[in-house]
């Protein structure tokens, strides 16, 4: 017998994983950062709105800024108006 896969409710899937087929190996959860950036002193509108990212730790180690901007062009517009990358460093 195979063991039991676990069971995920839809609107959890969607939320954290953006699909309703997630494949969890990777840990590439969306997290929402707009509490989080509405509340530091970062300008501009967009922050005011819904504000999610995935971290996707190491990725710009092993990839070209080129190649990073072209992932970008992947995202849906109706879901998105815009994409931002943003490279957090331990300094």
């Amino acid at each position: 017998l195979s063991p039991r896969k676990a069971r995920m409710k839809y609107e959890e899937a969607m939320e954290k994983y953006g699909t309703d087929k997630p494949d969890l190996r990777y840990g590439l959860e969306i997290c929402d950062l707009t509490s989080t950036l509405a509340s530091a002193n970062v300008t501009g509108g967009a922050w005011k709105q819904c504000t999610k990212a995935l971290n996707a730790k190491g990725l710009g180690q092993h990839m070209s800024r080129k190649a990073i901007d072209a992932l970008k062009t992947g995202i849906p517009h109706d879901r998105a108006k815009e994409a931002y990358v943003m490279k957090v460093g331990s300094n």
